[in-house]
């Protein structure tokens, strides 16, 4: 069955399931393909107990005027109005979408089911047309596991996105310049998604399904290739062992490279064992698409935390070069302390870039 989230379900009629219509018993075999139902199930979703055929009343093709989210209704070419309640289906091209994204001028099916006397018939299902001589939008997305943590990033055309989850539920993503970067917390046993790009302009529609790439957490490692002998070795190699930093690939970890401000970032989340449950689109960085996959989760606990509030124009800066100053105001918020000095009996060089050999030794001391 498909409810109205578009969630396909099976359930099992076991010789306790009982079939209504109109309230008078009815045989299992009366419901058939098309049937609109309200089932009853057992505790675990899968045994149906009772089910109740609703008897269609009226099944149409119409064009849409007006669509009133406020008042939920919506307004017909010919006059006719409809009002809409929670367990009405609205779907465009097979996909799920929210009524507030139907374009004025599109033609839908719709069907009404009916209700018992006094009550006018109920709207159930608007099934949008595509139009044929509409170009489908560009839509290209990936989507990632690493730490139970679902991130969601891509580009497109459309200026909707919409993601199906594995427990029946959709997210609706409003899609600027293109890019979009989204995290959500994994569920279980999620292993694929469906998504779809709707252009609101043109009514245009593309779905794709995407299969979950899941990145198990790294085992820690002892040493690396290019740390031996090494003035920093003994902080990076404990570090490494925590699991707190990574390497470059090949064994390596670079130790004399400018350390990013994502990459030290994600550092103080593994430090900390930050998380955050889900993206709040209000809180993004003006930058947000530019933050690397891996760091995406880190640098959304690290800002719910406090501990980094981004820069003056609102950006984060992801891919620069962290500075002496930014990374002694992080670690500053994160002991709750006024700012302190990470390198005495230095000159201070404030603007100068931290190494990743440097932040292994202040955050192994820490």
């Amino acid at each position: 069955m498909i409810d109205s989230n578009n969630r396909s379900q099976t359930f099992v009629f076991d010789k306790q399931t009982e079939v209504y219509g109109w309230g008078i018993p009815l045989e299992s075999t009366s419901v058939v393909s098309g049937s609109w139902v309200r089932v009853i199930s057992d505790p675990t979703g899968k045994v149906a107990w009772r089910v109740d055929l609703a008897e269609i009343a009226q099944e149409t093709v119409k064009t849409i005027a007006v669509v009133n989210p406020g008042s939920k209704t919506l307004k017909m070419t010919d006059g006719s109005l409809y009002t809409y309640g929670s367990s009405a289906r609205f779907s465009k091209g097979g996909y799920s979408i929210s009524p507030e994204d139907i374009m004025p001028g599109e033609k839908a099916d719709i069907t009404t089911l009916l209700s018992p006397s006094p009550w006018a018939p109920v709207l159930a299902g608007v099934e949008v047309r595509l139009r044929s001589d509409v170009k489908a939008p560009d839509l290209q997305i990936t989507a990632r596991a690493l730490n139970g943590a679902l991130i969601i990033q891509g580009y497109t055309t459309a200026d909707r996105l919409y993601l199906y989850r594995k427990d029946g539920s959709f997210e609706r993503i409003n899609v600027t310049e293109g890019r979009f970067s989204r995290l959500y917390s994994l569920l279980e046993g999620e292993t694929e998604l469906r998504a779809a790009a709707l252009d609101t302009k043109s009514g245009g529609m593309k779905g794709k399904d995407i299969i979950i790439s899941v990145y198990p957490t790294q085992p820690a490692v002892n040493s690396f290739n290019d740390t031996i002998g090494h003035w920093a070795e003994k902080y990076i190699k404990d570090l490494a062992s925590r699991n707190i930093v990574k390497g470059c690939g090949n064994g390596s970890y670079r130790p004399d490279q400018p350390l990013s401000r994502a990459e030290f970032v994600a550092m103080i989340a593994r430090l900390q064992n930050l998380t955050v449950a889900v993206m709040k689109e209000q809180s993004n960085f003006s930058d947000y698409r530019d933050i690397p996959w891996w760091a995406l989760e880190a640098v959304l606990a690290a800002r719910e935390e406090g501990l980094i509030s981004g820069c003056p124009d609102g950006s984060f800066q992801p891919n620069r070069a962290i500075t002496r100053s930014e990374m002694e105001m992080i670690i500053s918020r994160m002991d709750g302390r006024t700012l302190i000095n990470l390198f005495p009996g230095q000159v201070l060089q404030p603007n100068r870039a931290v190494t990743r050999a440097e932040a292994a030794a202040v955050l192994d001391q820490l």
